[in-house]
C-alpha cells in the first residue's frame, strides 16, 4: 500500500471516529440536560461512575433512557453507570429486555453484567430461560453468577447441564465455585472438565474443585475408621 493511500485510509478513519463522537454528543445531551436538573453536573455517563457520590436518584431517569439510546458507545456508557446494586425492580426489567432484544452481543454481554446486582428471586424463571436459550451465545455467561447465587435446585442443575457449552464453562465453573458445598454434586462433572483441551478452562476447572466438596461416595475411608 503506497503512503499516499496509507494516508487517505488514516485520515477515513479519524473522520468516522468523529463523526461517531459527534452523534453520541448529540444523542446524549439531552440525557446529560435531565442529569444536570437532577443536579449531576456531569459532562459525559463515565463521570457518574467516577464520583464516590451515590446517583441513586439518576437511576430512574438512566432506565427510562436505556431503550430509546440508539447510538452505540452512548448505550455501552448507559449499561455501565446501571452497574449498581440494590432492589430497583424497574432497572432489572429494563435490562431484561435489553438483553432480549438487542442485536449487538457486546450490549446484551454488558446488560448481563448489569442484571447481577439487581437480579431478584422473582427474575430467576426468566434468566433461567435466557441462559439455556443458545441464541445468545456467550453473552449468557454473567447469568450463570445469578443462578448460582440464587441458591435453586433447578438454578444448579441449569448450570450443570451448561458445562456442556464449551463457549460458557469458564462462566460457569466459576458460577460454581461460588457455591462451594452447595454444588459438591457437580463435583465430577467439574472433574472431567480438568482434562479439556483448552489450557483456561483446565485452570479454573482445577480451582472450583478445590472449592467443592467430594461427594461421600468418593472417599477414601480413613485408616482409623
Amino acid at each position: 500500500m503506497t503512503r499516499v493511500a496509507q494516508s487517505a485510509l488514516y485520515r477515513q478513519d479519524q473522520e468516522t471516529q468523529q463523526a461517531g463522537r459527534i452523534a453520541r454528543l448529540r444523542e446524549g445531551a439531552p440525557l446529560l440536560a435531565e442529569l444536570f436538573r437532577l443536579g449531576y453536573a456531569v459532562n459525559a455517563l463515565e463521570e457518574l461512575e467516577l464520583t464516590r457520590e451515590s446517583y441513586e436518584s439518576a437511576i430512574p431517569t438512566l432506565v427510562r433512557w436505556l431503550p430509546r439510546v440508539r447510538n452505540r458507545d452512548l448505550k455501552v456508557s448507559l449499561l455501565l453507570a446501571l452497574c449498581v446494586k440494590g432492589d430497583l425492580p424497574d432497572l432489572s426489567d429494563a435490562l431484561i429486555k435489553e438483553f432480549e432484544t438487542h442485536e449487538d452481543p457486546g450490549v446484551r454481554s454488558l446488560a448481563a453484567d448489569a442484571l447481577v446486582g439487581v437480579a431478584s428471586a422473582s427474575d430467576l424463571n426468566v434468566i433461567m430461560r435466557l441462559f439455556k436459550d443458545r441464541q445468545y451465545g456467550w453473552e449468557r455467561g454473567a447469568l450463570a453468577r445469578i443462578l448460582a447465587d440464587s441458591g435453586d435446585v433447578l438454578a444448579f442443575a441449569t448450570l450443570v447441564e451448561a458445562l456442556g457449552e464449551e463457549e460458557l464453562q469458564i462462566n460457569v465453573l466459576e458460577a460454581l465455585g461460588r457455591m462451594r458445598s452447595r454444588a459438591g454434586a457437580a463435583y465430577d462433572a467439574v472433574e472431567r472438565l480438568v482434562s479439556s483441551p483448552r489450557s483456561d478452562v483446565r485452570s479454573v476447572a482445577h480451582q472450583t474443585l478445590k472449592r467443592l466438596r467430594m461427594p461421600e461416595s468418593r472417599r477414601r475411608p480413613s485408616r482409623n475408621g
